[in-house]
């Protein structure tokens, strides 16, 4: 059962990793260091009850980002030197040096165990190549519909929770003229060994409407 043990603090539990996902009402004191001097010795502090290794090897720290209300700080997680997508940290410290919310989507040490041993019994990975050719395949089931490949980046997708080996790969298609369908960009995840389709993530929906 997810829980904080020396801090103080309200939080809501990841539905899948059963760890806080959101922390806030932080019991936190004030601090002149800086932001991310801060934020790391927090981040350190909840680092089991987050379930990832204590040392933060997992992580790579990204950035700083000013807000009205202090300086957000983010990691991003990694395995095997690849980003598992999604999986990130952000911690917020006001501008008198206090942690008062955290938003976590990191994967546990749990699920990276699990994603090791499926690793060590599957087939050959494809190339950047062939899995862009498999993305424009999928993209051009729209007849007369022309595709192109806007980037594509190896990782890690969290596929039912544990990290998978994944070519990214963003492809926008073009409908044909003779229909009244629009433009799509989509995001695609593929198995890095079957090109199966892990998820599909239609990057222009937001702006509908």
């Amino acid at each position: 059962m997810a829980r904080l043990r020396g801090v103080k603090a309200k939080f809501e539990t990841h539905p899948q990793y059963d760890v806080p996902r959101h922390i806030y009402d932080i019991d936190s004191r004030a601090s002149r260091r800086s932001a991310k001097t801060i934020a790391d010795g927090f981040l350190r502090k909840i680092a089991k009850d987050l379930k990832i290794t204590p040392n933060l090897s997992q992580l790579k720290f990204d950035k700083v980002k000013q807000t009205i209300f202090g300086s957000q700080v983010l990691w991003q997680q990694y395995y095997d030197g690849s980003p598992i997508s999604g999986a990130w940290i952000k911690i917020d410290v006001s501008k008198d040096g206090k942690v008062f919310n955290v938003v976590n989507e990191l994967v546990p040490v749990k699920a990276i165990a699990a994603a090791r041993k499926k690793e060590t019994r599957r087939a050959p990975l494809l190339s950047d190549d062939e899995a862009k050719a498999k993305a424009l395949e999928l993209a051009r089931e729209t007849k007369g519909a022309t595709a192109e490949i806007l980037g594509s980046e190896f990782v890690y997708f969290p596929h039912e929770g544990v990290p998978t080996a994944a070519w990214k790969v963003l492809v926008h298609i073009s409908s044909p003229r003779s229909t009244k369908d629009k433009s799509q960009e989509w995001k695609l995840y593929l198995d890095a060994r079957s090109g199966a389709v892990l998820a599909k993530i239609d990057l222009l929906k937001k702006f509908e409407g």
